[in-house]
């Protein structure tokens, strides 16, 4: 009896102390927290594999495209998410199932609704100096540059991870777990009403611009009229009207190929570096590696005639006609 009452005495006294802290250390340890809690989870070397490589490239988009090559045949059959984080002249690289940690948290008692953020503790407890005791039986040391867990018998000294969740900065770090995530849910939403207000400003602006246009043949109208006494069935009246319905046509098409171009859809810190438009001609050039070639190509060709790839390792140069 004593023994039940303890137990129960320490699982109330764990969930009051997680819901005083907004970081929690996912490890093996189940997790007692209120429907509402929100946490930021950092995960244990057991949610994911780490490797430390000097590779030939300069950013962190050009490293990406490595990791599943150099994680071939270390990592059990799974659908991986790879991450990449700079360290002087090296990449630390990482390679984590996300379905699988999503089930696994669920498991630990932490809802998909209730993550914040998600984070590794390669990244975040790495410069420690001494281990760090994650429970009674297992701590993290550093051993060359990889945190790991051990057992807590090999750890000769070390601090609390609950102290130093305590006081924790997260770094910038986190990764996507996938839609699941209610963090990203909303960010996602905020994406799509963004969109929508764009679209529907180019709607706006379309709708009086043609409103102006018509305006601007009634009075033309009535000037040729007036001035030179002319019916409304006069060459000179035909021409004018045709020459305005020529002119908004080209400037529709025009607006209906900015309006395509500007829904591109870029992926992680990829961004247009310069746009040209001049006599129905657009050249562009990406910011993206040679792998979104194309996926690039693809979409523009939806919309665009004589659509010309490039690249140069860093960016990807386009050239496409409208019509």
């Amino acid at each position: 009896m004593k023994q039940f009452f303890s137990k129960s005495y320490n699982k109330f006294n764990s969930a009051k102390n997680y819901k005083r802290s907004n970081t929690i250390f996912a490890d093996t340890s189940p997790f007692y927290l209120e429907e509402t809690q929100m946490v930021n989870v950092i995960l244990s070397p057991r949610f994911y594999w780490v490797r430390k490589e000097t590779l030939p490239v300069k950013y962190i988009f050009q490293a990406k495209e490595y990791a599943p090559s150099l994680f071939e045949g270390i990592v059990p059959q799974g659908n991986y998410s790879y991450k990449a984080v700079k360290s002087g002249d090296k990449f630390t690289l990482f390679a984590y199932d996300a379905k699988a940690i999503l089930e696994e948290l669920e498991r630990l008692g932490i809802k998909s609704s209730q993550i914040e953020g998600v984070y590794f503790a390669q990244t975040e407890f790495l410069d420690s100096a001494i281990a760090i005791k994650i429970d009674d039986k297992s701590a993290l040391v550093n051993q060359n540059d990889k945190l790991i867990k051990v057992p807590l018998a090999l750890a000769k000294e070390h601090k609390d991870i609950s102290k130093m969740l305590s006081f924790h900065t997260l770094s910038p770090h986190k990764i996507k777990l996938g839609k699941f995530n209610r963090f990203y849910e909303e960010k996602g939403l905020i994406g799509i009403v963004y969109v929508l207000f764009f679209l529907i400003l180019i709607l706006l602006v379309d709708i009086i611009y043609s409103s102006y246009v018509k305006n601007g043949f009634k009075a033309q109208e009535q000037e040729i009229l007036t001035s030179y006494s002319l019916p409304s069935t006069s060459l000179q009246l035909n021409a004018l009207i045709e020459e305005y319905e020529t002119i908004n046509k080209e400037q529709s098409t025009f607006r209906g190929a900015v309006s395509y171009l500007f829904r591109t859809p870029f992926g992680a810190n990829e961004r247009f570096e310069s746009i040209k438009i001049e006599e129905k001609k657009i050249s562009l050039i990406i910011r993206a590696g040679i792998a979104r070639e194309g996926q690039y190509k693809s979409y523009y060709e939806r919309f665009f005639k004589n659509v010309s790839l490039k690249n140069d390792g860093k960016n990807i140069m386009i050239e496409m006609r409208y019509e």
